[in-house]
């Protein structure tokens, strides 16, 4: 008992330290001067005019135009209330709903009419770190520290890097998805080990439809979770797995069924046709050595061939667009695409890899005082060190994930009769299960446009699977049959 309490008490006192350690280097960011953050490139309008807030502009242009230049330190709540015929509804709303409460009650005790940045992106920095804290006091509360440790760890290195960070001045969704992927991946993690309770199971249900409603992009990442977890069960016959698999089953068709009744809205279907033209004509063409063939494998008109690499707001495709059967390709089509049209799909997959250094969105700044600007290099980031990576390496990490899934299969399968703990295996599943979603349905959803952005959950999943391969390795060295007692064995 002794040793053991003492050992568990430095588990806990290292998890003390991670959030701590990650507070405090959100907190520097946040309170920066001058103010850092992602400017606006439009997307802000997705929430703004859900929330009647919008931007205190200096230049003479319309107040929902975007602002690439710079991010914007205050923000005028509008007395005509909420433009509900172009809100796009997402569960982003709530925290950043919340933040903006926050602003506007700072501003009225400083007796401003302005809302300041900076108090939205204190307000979800205090939320994504309660939120943290409270996942590891549950954790406690279960006896799981060494899984509290890597949770600790995963937050304080990659959540809370400038990578995530920059986003929680901002309006962007892409917080919001974050912080519900955060919830959900630990809960899900959690219950695979030791089964959830009746109250944590339907938490982990609706953390898994927030996570599905933050961004259309993510209407079927709750289904990583049912297939990983089906897999799993399938092969381990874990009586946890089926618990995990139904709650999951249940939360993937219920935000189905709500993001398909946003499909319904004409602001959506704009989104739409421009997600189909960047990714089609834009990006797959563009990478096409001979767009004439991809174009009558993808079922559009020769005449299609001549717009290859242009996006969206190419002057070319307006005002009238010249290629409307863009617009109603089906996305099964991509499949006979990697049939017929190999070397296309390889220099796509080639060129949406290396787009994604160094992590940071591209095409906008992220000082207030400066146009264009890029995050200080006083502020340590480890997307830095990604960048200085060898290609091969760099490219090596997006394999990764694949040769783990792979080994983590085999794993479950040769050992479903052994009364092995299955937690490192279906962890590793449902991240790269999540991994390469995201990487393939933004790839072939949106194209390049925005890539960075929309990519944003790579960079902590990444984190996440490499933190679970160094403590499955870990385990491993330790010279014990079992891995380290992050969970208790079950009964198949």
């Amino acid at each position: 008992m002794g040793p053991r309490h003492g050992s568990n008490s430095i588990k806990w006192i290292f998890v003390a330290i991670m959030l701590v350690f990650g507070l405090v280097r959100g907190a520097l960011l946040i309170q920066h001067e001058p103010l850092l953050g992602y400017a606006n490139n439009f997307d802000f309008f997705r929430a703004q005019t859900c929330l009647g807030v919008w931007q205190m502009r200096d230049d003479g242009l319309p107040v929902h135009e975007a602002s690439p230049e710079r991010p914007l330190t205050w923000y005028n709540i509008v007395e005509s209330g909420p433009d509900w015929g172009n809100c796009h509804y997402s569960s982003d709303l709530l925290p950043t709903g919340m933040a903006v409460v926050y602003a506007a009650a700072r501003a009225a005790l400083a007796g401003r009419d302005s809302i300041e940045t900076r108090d939205i992106g204190t307000f979800l920095l205090l939320l994504h770190a309660a939120t943290a804290t409270g996942l590891a006091v549950w954790l406690c509360r279960r006896q799981q520290p060494c899984l509290a440790m890597v949770f600790a760890a995963l937050f304080a290195l990659f959540v809370m890097d400038p990578v995530n960070t920059l986003f929680l001045n901002t309006f962007y969704q892409e917080k919001s998805a974050l912080l519900f992927a955060l919830a959900a991946g630990t809960l899900a993690v959690a219950g695979i080990g030791q089964p959830l309770r009746p109250v944590a199971a339907c938490v982990f249900g609706a953390t898994l439809v927030l996570l599905g409603t933050s961004k259309f992009q993510h209407f079927l990442l709750p289904s990583v979770f049912v297939i990983a977890f089906g897999m799993a069960w399938w092969l381990s016959r874990r009586a946890a797995m089926r618990r995990l698999f139904a709650v999951s089953a249940i939360a993937a068709c219920l935000v189905i069924v709500v993001q398909g009744s946003n499909r319904a809205f004409l602001f959506h279907e704009t989104i739409g046709r421009a997600n189909a033209t960047n990714a089609y004509l834009y990006s797959i063409m563009g990478e096409s050595p001979d767009p004439v063939h991809t174009a009558r494998v993808l079922g559009l008109p020769d005449r299609c061939a001549a717009y290859a690499g242009m996006n969206w707001w190419a002057p070319a495709l307006n005002p009238v667009h010249p290629c409307p059967e863009v617009f109603d390709i089906p996305r099964l089509r991509i499949f006979a695409l990697v049939a017929q049209d190999p070397e296309t799909v390889v220099n796509l997959l080639r060129a949406g890899i290396m787009l994604q250094q160094p992590w940071f969105m591209p095409e906008v700044g992220q000082v207030a005082e400066a146009s264009y600007a890029r995050l200080p290099e006083t502020i340590p980031t480890l997307a830095r060190a990604v960048a200085r990576l060898p290609v091969s390496i760099y490219a090596l990490l997006y394999v990764l994930p694949g040769l783990a899934a792979i080994g983590s299969v085999l794993w479950l399968a040769l050992r479903r009769r052994d009364r092995e703990p299955v937690l490192f295996p279906t962890v590793v599943l449902l991240l790269a299960g999540q991994f390469y979603y995201v990487f393939l349905s933004v790839l072939f959803g949106d194209g390049y446009a925005d890539l960075v952005k929309q990519s944003n959950l790579l960079f902590t999943t990444q984190g996440a699977l490499l933190l679970t391969l160094a403590a499955w390795l870990f385990a491993a060295l330790a010279g014990l049959r079992r891995p380290i007692p992050i969970e208790p064995v079950l009964q198949p």
